[in-house]
């Protein structure tokens, strides 16, 4: 086995199959390492009369507890159903009350390492929480440490100093506040940060949807086709299917124009791309290729397919008004279909579309011609 096969697998053994929570359930196996570690400490402090052995007993319990507690709920994913899926928050209160646990427990000797232990649990929560939850957390750490040494005064009432361990206390509150407010300014740049990030990824989605589409007609642009066509014409050589193009071409929009205005020619294209939209299956692409002309691709289609869907398109397209305006003005279409040979370019099934549209246009116009590669098996013509 080798060494990224093995550090696979121990991924996969400890943090679980869902990448998205590695980072969560990674932290929280450390915090379970060093709960264990505390544990391993607390031990051997009371064996050596460094702390209380009762309440030792209740930090060796409480610390084991958030050992398996925490890692196992994020482990086995009974977590997601939380408001906070990570239980980050819940986990730094956890700690405080462990430390809290731990002041009672250890001598006077060993309480400046306890001590130092609150401003740590705050470092994490920068990246995690929100400034709001690390103000109520360093609150709380303020106020357990308090309650910590009020109970401390109760149960060893011979221990009691009051000027050192207010002064004790005192000193780790401006800790703790000065920790906060640095990780509070941290949250908040990461926050800010974010949204900048999503707001810049909104933008740029909104520019490459600009960029591949005609704003006229909302149907993608020529650049956005040849897109298209280059990955279609990869996977129907792969597939060994048939790929049909159809060149449309509005006739005599300059008419149109002429005579109504561009505004009426606009009109009329925007009606086109709309109606000629609504007959087409899911995968079928429809692009506005210049001017008034439209490239149309039938996906894994044969031209014989493709030309009962135009004649479906054509129907639709005699019967409505592209030009409400003027309603009595009728506005007709011709297409040329090709496809391409195995192996053969996009570019050369265009031309011959493009060949059957000019035969279209001086045959009559209104009509649908197909021009294929005659070595096709039953070409249609």
């Amino acid at each position: 086995m080798n060494r990224a096969s093995l550090k696979h697998r121990l991924t996969a053994l400890f943090l679980g199959p869902d990448t998205s929570r590695h980072k969560a359930i990674g932290l929280t196996l450390v915090v379970s390492l060093l709960y264990l570690f505390h544990t391993c400490l607390t031990i051997v402090a009371v064996h050596s009369d460094h702390a209380w052995p009762g309440l030792g007993h209740w930090l060796e319990a409480c610390l084991l507890f958030g050992a398996v507690f925490f890692y196992g709920m994020l482990r086995s994913g009974l977590s997601r159903h939380l408001r906070d899926p990570d239980m980050f928050l819940a986990q730094l209160l956890y700690c405080i009350f462990a430390a809290c646990i731990a002041y009672l427990t250890v001598d006077i000797r060993l309480r400046g390492v306890v001590l130092a232990v609150l401003p740590v649990v705050l470092l994490p929560g920068q990246f995690t929480l929100t400034p709001r939850a690390l103000r109520l957390v360093s609150h709380v750490s303020v106020s357990a440490l308090a309650l910590a040494v009020t109970l401390d005064w109760l149960i060893h009432p011979q221990q009691m100093d009051v000027v050192a361990d207010m002064a004790q206390w005192a000193f780790a509150c401006v800790i703790i506040v000065a920790s906060s407010w640095v990780a509070q300014r941290v949250s908040e740049l990461r926050l800010k940060l974010t949204s900048e990030r999503e707001s810049l990824s909104s933008v740029l989605d909104e520019v490459q949807v600009i960029a591949a589409h005609d704003p006229l007609t909302g149907l993608i642009n020529r650049r956005r086709m040849q897109e298209l066509l280059h990955n279609e014409w990869i996977r129907k050589d792969r597939l060994r299917q048939t790929t049909t193009l159809v060149m449309l071409d509005l006739d005599h929009f300059k008419r149109i124009n002429d005579e109504y205005g561009h505004h009426a020619g606009d009109e009329v294209l925007r009606n086109f791309a709309e109606l000629a939209s609504q007959t087409l299956r899911q995968f079928d692409v429809l692009a506005r290729w210049g001017g008034e002309e439209f490239l149309l691709m039938y996906p894994g289609t044969k031209p014989e397919q493709a030309l009962i869907a135009l004649e479906r398109m054509y129907q639709r397209l005699r019967a409505a008004s592209l030009l409400p305006t003027y309603p009595d003005v009728r506005i007709t279409c011709s297409a040329g279909v090709s496809c391409a040979l195995p192996g053969e370019p996009y570019e050369q099934a265009i031309e011959r579309a493009d060949q059957a549209l000019y035969r279209a246009k001086t045959s009559g116009r209104d009509r649908i011609e197909v021009l294929v590669p005659t070595c096709l098996p039953n070409p249609v013509t």
